[in-house]
């Protein structure tokens, strides 16, 4: 498994210190609150994803929806780490959310703007879309699933967004600078360095999760050529209405086709093959085996 480096160690434990005592001492008033707020809920939900892997537009679209709040990249298991409960944590995934609704740009560059982000009708759905934390966390701290469990207020429903291996890896080290501080494997090429980790990671989604039926598959390229039918997955998994309206306005921003970061960088001989081989290891990946180049 990859290691922090001590700088790294450093400022995420400054980081996690800092963001769970700020709100410490309002941790009953948030209990109480997300206990009103969403006891009728029916699923807390949780992305297990590699960076760049299209969760993003995933989580914008589900909190575009009436009935749910995906709070963006708050970092939930940090708060359960320093002890709080996940209920606790509830109020502050709606605030993340309704403040990611208000920016033109996130902090990772990009931005998706569609009507209805931050507010919430009835509140069923709520969740965190920070899928490569909830993965590094919870290989490192294996514990921290038991607390999830123990402390929420629904049940826990996971999605593993997944995109083509090959522009995954590609976008990876592109940003490689920006992305997974400390916990890249070190030597070699970024591109070298990104495959690595994204395996790392595919191999700490392949034991993430709850049981099957709380565990959801979306392909980024499938969202994209039939959003109507994924979308309708989501919904039924999580137990959303569908909504003719949020259909209409999540189909308006997606594109057609899905961006091919694989032809913007220089690959080593034989290291796409090799990588399109080691998908068949993974069930979330086999589709992306070496006939879909």
């Amino acid at each position: 498994m990859a290691t922090l480096t001590p700088a790294a160690a450093g400022w995420f434990w400054w980081r996690q210190r800092t963001r769970a005592l700020r709100w410490w001492p309002l941790r009953g008033e948030l209990g109480r609150r997300g206990r009103r707020r969403w006891r009728r809920a029916h699923a807390v939900c949780l992305f297990l994803s590699p960076p760049r892997s299209g969760h993003s537009l995933l989580g914008a679209l589900l909190d575009a929806h009436p009935d749910a709040a995906i709070g963006h990249e708050l970092d939930a298991l940090l708060f359960l780490r320093w002890g709080w409960r996940l209920v606790e944590v509830l109020p502050l995934l709606e605030r993340s959310a309704q403040w990611a609704a208000t920016q033109e740009l996130l902090p990772g560059g990009y931005g998706y703007r569609l009507a209805g982000q931050g507010q919430v009708r009835q509140p069923l759905v709520v969740g965190d879309k920070h899928g490569e934390a909830t993965l590094v966390e919870l290989a490192r701290r294996p514990w921290l699933r038991q607390r999830l469990e123990l402390t929420s207020p629904a049940p826990l429903h996971w999605l593993r967004a997944v995109r083509h291996p090959l522009d995954n890896i590609a976008t990876i080290a592109q940003k490689i600078d920006s992305i997974a501080a400390g916990v890249l494997p070190p030597g070699g090429t970024d591109l070298q360095r990104a495959e690595a980790y994204f395996f790392q990671l595919a191999d700490w989604m392949d034991q993430g999760g709850g049981p099957q039926s709380r565990l959801l598959d979306v392909r980024h390229e499938d969202l994209l050529a039939e959003p109507e039918r994924e979308l309708g997955r989501l919904a039924g998994f999580l137990g959303l209405e569908l909504d003719p309206a949020w259909l209409a306005r999540c189909q308006a921003i997606l594109r057609p086709a899905p961006h091919l970061s694989r032809r913007e960088v220089c690959w080593e001989a034989g290291q796409q093959e090799r990588i399109l081989q080691r998908c068949g290891e993974y069930g979330f990946l086999s589709s992306y085996g070496p006939e879909e180049k």
